[in-house]
């Protein structure tokens, strides 16, 4: 909490890790419960158990599932489990994260991401997006800091109001966080 504070984040999102945990979810439930209600969570859920473990979406900060393609590969799309996820988190109108990582700041191709960015502001406007990094770097090659990539998006969004909208007004809507 105290990075949060630091840089003066409201509240987060906690993305359950493909690496070191896979589908075992009690670390970070137990943050959001340390987080005072200003944390919510991704979880991930075993396709090869997704029917007894659904219920792990009614857990209270439970804000949707992750899958992850370079994980779990591009057919795990089309699992049954993650198919029967997939319908449960449309009935709950949670949140489904599909992420692909890329250590794209470790890397130095920040530049690359500029085009692709603006095109998705332009699509979905800021009032459908939100910004999230992949702090805390748990495979950062070298050290990378919270504060020149949230400044990054200044650069991506030199309009204050459309990075508070980013920021703070969709993460809100999208993720039940009260507007404190």
């Amino acid at each position: 909490m105290d990075v949060l504070d630091a840089h003066g984040i409201a509240g987060g999102v906690v993305v359950q890790p493909t690496s070191g945990y896979l589908f075992e979810n009690s670390v970070t439930l137990d943050a959001i419960k340390r987080g005072g209600g200003r944390l919510r969570a991704i979880v991930r859920i075993d396709p090869d158990r997704a029917k007894s473990d659904e219920s792990l979406l009614d857990t209270p900060g439970v804000a949707g599932a992750r899958l992850d393609i370079i994980g779990d590969g591009l057919p795990s799309l089309k699992h049954p489990g993650n198919q029967r996820l997939m319908h449960a988190l449309a009935e709950r109108k949670q949140v489904l994260v599909v992420q692909v990582e890329r250590d794209l700041l470790a890397k130095g191709m920040l530049e690359l991401l500029k085009p692709y960015i603006a095109s998705l502001l332009e699509t979905f406007t800021p009032a459908r997006c939100c910004w999230g990094s992949d702090w805390p770097f748990l495979r950062a090659e070298g050290r990378l800091d919270y504060g020149p990539e949230l400044a990054l998006l200044s650069a991506w969004l030199p309009n204050a109001g459309d990075r508070d909208q980013v920021l703070r007004t969709t993460p809100r809507q999208l993720f039940g966080f009260d507007a404190a």
